[in-house]
């Protein structure tokens, strides 16, 4: 079997998304992945800390990988109610430049929604934990839809499942949730915080036998040692989007396919 580059990216839309987002590179063959690198966006080219740079060098990382798969931890898409076109297509490119900015994105979901945080229909199966414009979440899906999914999705870069068909010169984007991934593997240990260092070696120790997945030694002391999980939920991210490929979440619906759907 060809061997193929998959990617897991821990997306943030924080202020300082260089640090946050965190990637992780795998090679797949046969089922089996072989990490190649874990580390922050502002390693990227042309990247750095601030999130405008950030998310500009992660854009390009993507479009210049077109054969690639990404697991992106990042909303595709909004509750059907809140969503104006007819298919995602259309949502995701007429996202860009509509809203002044993440405030204003997640003022006027409230608005429509009459103050209730709505959930996709995947969100209610994956379990993930908020809302799309959720107070802990939604600068996350602005700016994953406004700054990455989005352009890319107008420019034809990329293309995103089950929304659009593979296509040859198109990055595959996929929905993951790596806290919904460890929920659904009966995985439910807190790792987040520094002092939860035993906890991170063993949820790498899990994706080692789960995946399965071979990670380099420096790799795996880095994602035991990131206080905050992010390199942790980068490398579940990879697994995931892989694992979509062949062993999709849920059945593909009408609904999933304009809100999206998570892979686990």
């Amino acid at each position: 079997m060809t061997a193929a580059d998959v990617y897991g990216v821990d997306f943030s839309g924080a202020a300082d998304a260089g640090k946050c987002i965190w990637i992780a590179e795998t090679t797949v063959r046969d089922g089996f992945f072989s990490v190649r690198d874990c580390y922050p966006a502002r390693d990227l080219p042309g990247s750095g800390v601030a999130r405008q740079l950030a998310l500009a060098a992660l854009r390009e990382f993507i479009s210049s990988r077109p054969d690639a798969v990404f697991g992106i931890d990042v909303p595709f898409g909004l509750p059907a109610a809140l969503v104006d076109q007819s298919n995602w297509r259309d949502f995701a490119t007429r996202f860009v430049g509509r809203y002044g900015g993440a405030d204003e994105f997640k003022a006027g979901c409230l608005a429509r929604a009459n103050g209730r945080e709505l959930r996709r229909d995947t969100d209610r199966a994956a379990r993930t934990p908020f809302s799309a414009y959720n107070l802990r979440l939604y600068k996350q899906t602005y700016h994953g839809l406004n700054d990455v999914i989005g352009p890319l999705i107008a420019d034809r870069s990329a293309a995103a499942m089950p929304m659009q068909n593979r296509a040859a010169g198109r990055a595959l984007l996929v929905e993951v949730c790596p806290a919904s991934t460890l929920i659904f593997n009966g995985v439910n240990e807190p790792y987040k915080r520094g002092e939860r260092r035993d906890a991170r070696a063993r949820i790498v120790n899990w994706l080692v036998r789960r995946t399965p997945m071979a990670i380099p030694a420096d790799v795996r002391a880095l994602a035991v040692e990131d206080p905050n999980g992010d390199a942790v939920d980068a490398l579940i991210a990879a697994g995931a989007a892989a694992r979509a490929l062949t062993t999709p979440a849920a059945a593909t619906t009408t609904t999933h396919e304009l809100e999206g759907c998570v892979y686990l």
